[in-house]
């Protein structure tokens, strides 16, 4: 019942700011944002259709939203689809055309690993809200090589389709970030 009352206080409070959900649908023009499944406290939460509904693993999601706080957050989830055993990976790098490098340090706490009938999928996930704008710039330099290190590595070069889609997601990002003003 609480969690009720907050979600029905802070769509309220969204609509006493002149603020239609559906108007984050269609900002400037940035096609294929959709709403996804909400995470942890968020009210609403969207990436791009490339990275919802699509038969190949992806090794890169990128999502963003509102939270119950009224605050925007964007995150990046990095996945790894393997059939035998999880790499239990412990250091994500991203490495781009011009040599740049991101890196992030995996906490144990934070990587979920899951066992299907046919694969093993590990994922961790963080809030990247205030750096939108650099990894828009360090993906605008293809290639883009993604590196799992952990007991075995698994090294991924991002392919075209999916770095657009991230690109606009992160985009969408900034666009949300900035109307969405209390």
């Amino acid at each position: 019942m609480k969690n009720y009352l907050l979600i029905i206080l802070s769509v309220i409070s969204l609509s006493s700011c002149g603020i239609s959900l559906n108007k984050f649908n269609s900002m400037d023009g940035i096609r294929g944002i959709v709403k996804i499944k909400n995470y942890n406290n968020s009210l609403i939460r969207f990436t791009h259709r490339n990275q919802r509904n699509t038969i190949k693993a992806i090794p890169i999601i990128i999502s963003t939203g509102i939270s119950v706080d009224s605050s925007i957050f964007t995150m990046i989830e990095f996945k790894s689809f393997n059939k035998n055993e999880p790499i239990n990976f412990s250091k994500i790098e991203m490495y781009n055309g011009k040599k740049h490098k991101w890196e992030w340090i995996v906490d144990d706490r934070r990587r979920i690993t899951k066992r299907n009938k046919y694969f093993i999928e590990e994922s961790h996930n963080t809030f990247i809200t205030s750096k939108e704008d650099e990894l828009y710039q360090f993906f605008d330099h293809p290639p883009i090589y993604l590196k799992l290190i952990g007991r075995k590595e698994n090294f991924k070069k991002l392919d075209y389709a999916h770095l657009e889609s991230l690109k606009k997601i992160l985009k969408y990002s900034k666009i949300l970030n900035s109307s969405f003003k209390i």
